[in-house]
């Protein structure tokens, strides 16, 4: 794969590309793992974008579906997903898996 070039004016992309990919991978490993465990354990999947920024308190639940918003990004704050997982430990849902995003 290092030796893959993007084509013209897409610079970035195919590393990128590569990279969710190893990712998503990573993750499905990660999850396979957990459902796999005897004990009782739930796996968090972050939306696409996880960054810095407000705590709103506001959020959707979702289970083994990336959420995204109406203009197409998946997204919260850090200081958001930390609520919806305090919220999950105080109140679980009967998902073992679950997302949260805007």
């Amino acid at each position: 794969m290092g030796a893959t070039r993007p084509a013209p004016g897409a610079e970035g992309t195919v590393a990128a590309t590569v990279t969710a990919l190893l990712d998503a991978a990573a993750g499905t490993a990660q999850l396979q793992a957990c459902e796999a465990h005897a004990g009782d354990c739930v796996y968090l999947s972050p939306p696409a974008i996880l960054e810095p920024g407000v705590r709103t308190g506001a959020y959707r639940r979702g289970t083994t579906t990336i959420l995204a918003a109406a203009d197409g990004s998946s997204r919260i704050s850090a200081e958001d997903l930390a609520v919806a997982i305090v919220d999950e430990l105080e109140n679980p849902g009967r998902d073992r898996h679950f997302t949260a995003g805007y």
